[in-house]
């Protein structure tokens, strides 16, 4: 695997030209050599001095210290990421624990749903079967009501025959056969019947 080509940038700091060579691109190293150039001017105040090995030294250190407190602002962001995802698994338990609740929830909805429903089919037919019955009692009453009127219709028949009837008379014996001649009702002839049975007597004898 062949090396990256290496970028070479006449760059500008503190007044002096330099050529740099890196990997980093040409934007990335113009912006190098400006932070280094910036912090010279913050550490000289604007004044004009040689270049020393003490001053690159110690714009050396300035800068390390920036690098490290950008480190651990990194660090520190890192361990902040670590500690979000974290929560992050948390919550994405709570979520699946919640997906799980809420699809047992459904389950048992579709179950007690389907059990409504069929508690209401059966309520309907209860009601479907309570008005047949309803039916069949508004009919039984009915019967019940002639069969009534038919029995009141029957006793005051047999009582208007009563009225007509001597008290202790009735027309056979206990064995089924004509009563006594002492338990009959008399008849009552029709008028002339007499005179006539005599007159036809009369004549049998005259023929004798």
């Amino acid at each position: 695997m062949g090396s990256e080509k290496n970028n070479s940038v006449r760059v500008s700091i503190y007044g002096k030209q330099y050529n740099i060579a890196g990997k980093a691109s040409r934007g990335d190293i113009l912006r190098y050599a400006k932070y280094v150039d910036d912090k010279l001017e913050l550490l000289l105040g604007g004044r004009q001095r040689p270049l020393t090995v003490d001053i690159m030294t110690l714009a050396a250190m300035n800068i390390a210290e920036d690098l490290y407190s950008v480190k651990a602002d990194r660090d520190e962001a890192l361990e902040i990421i670590k500690e979000k995802d974290r929560e992050i698994e948390g919550y994405n338990r709570l979520w699946d624990k919640a997906k799980d609740g809420y699809k047992n929830a459904k389950q048992d909805y579709e179950g007690a749903r389907e059990e409504i429903l069929s508690i209401e089919e059966e309520c309907e037919s209860a009601r479907r079967e309570a008005a047949r019955l309803d039916e069949e009692n508004r009919v039984l009453r009915e019967k019940v009501k002639n069969l009534t009127e038919e029995i009141d219709n029957l006793r005051n028949a047999n009582l208007q025959m009563q009225l007509f009837i001597p008290p202790g008379y009735s027309g056979y014996n206990t064995e089924g056969e004509p009563a006594a001649e002492s338990n009959r009702i008399p008849v009552k002839k029709p008028a002339g019947y007499n005179r006539k049975k005599k007159k036809n007597r009369h004549k049998k004898k005259s023929r004798g």
